[in-house]
């Protein structure tokens, strides 16, 4: 303490070489290291601490909330001291310092990547939480930025993906790799059992997060694994909904929303088909696509028909002839166009779900055209 007031820093060293205690406070309660940070020799201090250690010397500190070496040197940022000091077998690396931190804490907290990097690697639990209740995971939400959050979860899905992270149900990793579009670390994700449709504290799935930043690829191979679209998070939106607050997320939402028309005039709904042009008495169907490209309500060939086009709203003539034509009714029935040149009508609960009929019977129309489903080409999901 003497030799960091006088700005002695040969002499500071000596004594830590000769194994001066680093945990002890004077009456005013600062220790050697606090007194040397404001000396002359203060941006020195982690310099001489390496020197010391570079003699063979075990650092001295009965009290480690006072002065932890692991949690000085997590702090500072040294990948070198780091890297020394975690050699020692004998550093408790989730140990907390007088703060109630651990020092994988103080890295995060510090913003020091490599750090933090090198303390996830050597086996630091994520799950051990500060005297406070903090975790690493939730220091990185609610305090680092958003490029430093990235750059600390892409260490924790990497430590995820080799199998050597220690406490990983902390962190989401489903969640980040749909958030960054990390198309080979969803594949082994889900590979390693990571639930698809598993909720963060928002009520948000994997889904809704790749969504929401656009990631087209992402949603498409999370619907081809199984992903629920019909999820509601705790803001009453859905992975649809997200896309269609941002110019960015134009392609996701066509994504979404293909998937979701396709699977359910597959799936099929009861409808009300109109006959004779509207002139006739209507029934209620359940009308359904195959993938083949027919539409079908029912067993007789005439029940059966191929399509070549499906229209929002009705025909003139049709319109004509229908007793139920206003503006607010119109909005609710579509048309079929059949290959062997039918017009037929239907009437469906909402206009939402006219939309739906109509892009889905046009996409699978196509589809079966083409002899492929356009909406599902192989996804390159090679790691490097």
């Amino acid at each position: 303490m003497v030799a960091a007031r006088a700005d002695q820093a040969d002499c500071f060293l000596e004594l830590i070489i000769a194994g001066a205690d680093l945990g002890v406070v004077n009456n005013d309660g600062d220790s050697a290291v606090q007194l040397a940070k404001r000396s002359v020799f203060g941006s020195s201090v982690a310099n001489i601490i390496h020197r010391a250690i570079n003699t063979g010397t075990k650092i001295c500190s009965t009290k480690l909330e006072v002065f932890s070496l692991l949690h000085f040197v997590a702090g500072i940022g040294s990948v070198e001291l780091l890297q020394m000091i975690l050699q020692q077998p004998t550093e408790d690396i989730n140990k907390r310092d007088g703060l109630g931190l651990t020092p994988l804490i103080v890295a995060a907290k510090a913003g020091h990547t490599e750090a933090f990097r090198l303390l996830i690697f050597a086996g630091t639990d994520i799950s051990v939480k500060s005297r406070d209740g903090q975790t690493v995971v939730s220091v990185l939400q609610h305090e680092a930025h958003a490029g430093d959050r990235n750059r600390f979860e892409e260490i924790l899905l990497d430590a995820v993906l080799a199998h050597a992270l220690t406490g990983y149900l902390e962190f989401r990793a489903l969640h980040f790799a749909s958030r960054i579009g990390n198309l080979p670390a969803l594949v082994q994700l889900l590979k390693m059992g990571f639930l698809i449709n598993s909720l963060d504290e928002n009520g948000s799935s994997p889904l809704m997060l790749a969504a929401k930043e656009g990631h087209a690829d992402a949603c498409k191979l999370l619907l081809q694994r199984g992903a629920d679209c019909g999820i509601v998070n705790n803001g009453g939106e859905t992975a649809l909904s997200l896309t269609r607050k941002s110019s960015k997320c134009k392609v996701a939402g066509g994504v979404i929303f293909d998937y979701l028309a396709r699977s359910h005039v597959l799936l099929g709904e009861e409808l009300c088909k109109h006959t004779r042009e509207g002139r006739g008495s209507p029934h209620v169907k359940v009308v359904r696509m195959l993938k083949s490209g027919m539409l079908t309500w029912g067993k007789s060939s005439r029940r059966n028909v191929v399509c070549k086009e499906a229209v929002g709203g009705p025909s003139a003539r049709f319109l004509k002839n229908w007793k139920k034509g206003t503006a607010d009714g119109n909005r609710e029935v579509f048309r079929v166009l059949t290959e062997t040149g039918r017009e037929i009508h239907f009437e469906a609960s909402s206009a939402a779900g006219v939309e739906i009929w109509v892009h889905g019977i046009n996409l699978i129309t196509k589809e079966a055209t083409l002899g492929t489903w356009l909406s599902n080409p192989s996804i390159d999901t090679t790691i490097n």
